[in-house]
């Protein structure tokens, strides 16, 4: 390859952006003038900051930044390219980045909540999810932890009051760097066979993606 990107690209959280470290790497013995990084996106994303357009000197690496507007929690996706000019000013090949996913669990952290507000919103908001798990090998308490720590959730609901009998319910609450609530009621039944199956639900305002809920 004629030039090369970094194979991690740092993303930087700034209040509503993220801003993007792009390390360039000339590889050839020519020079490659009005270097250039391209972005494209596919959910509510804008890139506001385009990367600065750079010369390549042989073997030179350059640093160029790119800031991109995240406009809501949905999970996104970001494809970049990369095109330069030989020393006769043509316009040579695209390189194509890997796309670049931006996860829902990127914006999340555990905050508190009253019972009372709780209710409320769960009430109010429209979007929700059930998701049907059955947990094996894993305690009540060692689920529970596990989902705490995987969504960055707050266990709401103190273990001495889970529920009666087999049957278990549990709140967990979180917040978005965008301000939005996050909030997740489990319900599970003890099997027989110390299996707990039943279904975990998210809540929120807006549609948030959660594809590992079922390995957990």
């Amino acid at each position: 390859r004629q030039m090369c990107i970094r194979d991690s690209i740092n993303a930087e959280y700034m209040g509503y952006d993220v801003l993007f470290e792009i390390l360039l790497i000339n590889r050839t013995q020519k020079t490659m003038q009005n270097v250039s990084v391209e972005f494209s996106m596919q959910g509510d994303l804008t890139i506001v900051d385009k990367p600065l357009m750079v010369t390549l000197a042989p073997a030179q690496s350059v640093m160029v930044k790119a800031g991109i507007k995240i406009a809501s929690s949905e999970a996104g996706t970001i494809f970049a390219s990369i095109s330069y000019e030989n020393s006769a000013g043509i316009t040579q090949a695209y390189l194509t980045t890997n796309e670049i996913s931006v996860d829902i669990l990127d914006f999340i952290y555990p905050a508190e909540i009253s019972e009372n507000r709780f209710r409320a919103l769960w009430l109010k908001y429209e979007w929700e999810n059930k998701v049907t798990v059955n947990v094996a090998h894993l305690s009540l308490e060692e689920y529970l932890a596990r989902l705490e720590k995987t969504f960055r959730l707050k266990l709401l609901t103190p273990l001495n009051k889970l529920g009666v009998g087999s049957v278990v319910s549990a709140n967990f609450y979180a917040r978005t760097k965008l301000d939005d609530d996050f909030l997740v009621n489990v319900s599970l039944e003890r099997a027989p066979d110390d299996r707990f199956n039943g279904y975990v639900r998210p809540v929120s305002y807006t549609h948030l993606t959660l594809p590992t809920i079922y390995s957990v």
